[in-house]
């Protein structure tokens, strides 16, 4: 059986908005704020959100209900979870970095030097966890944010990380136009 082109145009343009008009965003209960970093776990139930000039807001009911918890109020700039959601890290710009091991209940400050943060990123399993702040450095933990380690990056400015699911594997990318690769977790 072969169908004519117009029958098959006619049949995308009906299929089309029908696939489009599937799609629902609901706003949920998080306050109004001026929002920089989200982050989920795999399964969508537990939710923390990054809020600039405010705090870490959290969700373990996929976004029903929010809390706060003991972080300072300040501009937050990124957060990252691992898969089941239990891990996560935060950072705040000027300011330091933050761990939650129990789905961002409450969260423990790491005893690096406050520097100018710019995002962070865990590893699916929760175990890695790296962080870039303006400059070229790129901070890794191999255990889930207890030690941190720096490593001069090749590129400055880093904009952007991106980490394989066992977290041994980092990309870094930068506003002039360089990628850098680590093979070895972040060393």
């Amino acid at each position: 059986m072969q169908f004519s082109k117009p029958i098959l145009l006619l049949t995308l343009i009906l299929l089309v908005p029908n696939l489009v008009s599937a799609q629902t965003w609901t706003q949920t209960s998080a306050p109004n704020k001026s929002w920089y970093s989200v982050a989920s776990s795999a399964d969508g139930s537990k939710l923390s959100a990054a809020a600039n000039g405010g705090v870490i807001y959290s969700s373990t009911n996929y976004g029903v209900t929010w809390f706060t918890n003991n972080m300072p109020a300040g501009n937050w700039f990124s957060v990252a979870t691992s898969a089941d959601g239990s891990q996560m890290v935060a950072l705040i710009n000027f300011g330091g970095l933050y761990r939650s091991t129990n789905a961002g209940a409450s969260w423990l400050p790491s005893y690096l030097t406050p520097s100018n943060w710019r995002l962070a990123l865990a590893s699916p399993d929760g175990k890695r966890f790296n962080a870039a702040n303006f400059t070229s450095l790129i901070y890794s933990s191999t255990n889930s944010g207890g030690i941190w380690q720096s490593n001069g990056s090749p590129a400055l400015d880093v904009l952007s990380l991106a980490v394989s699911a066992d977290g041994t594997r980092l990309m870094g990318g930068n506003n002039t136009g360089k990628i850098v690769v680590s093979t070895n977790s972040g060393a």
